[in-house]
């Protein structure tokens, strides 16, 4: 299976923040990494589902600095990922 790049632009808000916390306009790069799940497949089930795993980089269009910590990335497409901040790249934990 093959990797694909996943990017654009959109806003991250730290996880946990207040809702009237002003979200900060970024733009991002994810390697996304399809994997097949860790179960086997056993005879007349179906297969184990695919897993995403997507590391990159996430950067502040405003200079705004993000440390490392979880947040909430909304793209400009409406696509909203849970993601952290690992000091040194940026890793897609899930959605929503």
């Amino acid at each position: 299976m093959s990797s694909e790049t996943f990017e654009g632009s959109g806003t991250v808000t730290p996880e946990g923040a207040a809702p009237d916390t002003q979200a900060v306009p970024v733009e991002f790069s994810f390697n996304i990494e399809p994997k097949i799940g860790g179960a086997r497949q056993r005879p007349g089930m179906p297969p184990p589902p695919h897993k995403l795993k997507g590391r990159g980089t996430v950067t502040a269009t405003d200079g705004t600095r993000l440390s490392q910590g979880f947040y909430r990335l909304r793209t400009s497409a409406g696509v909203e990922l849970r993601i952290q901040n690992l000091g040194t790249e940026w890793s897609i934990l899930g959605d929503r």
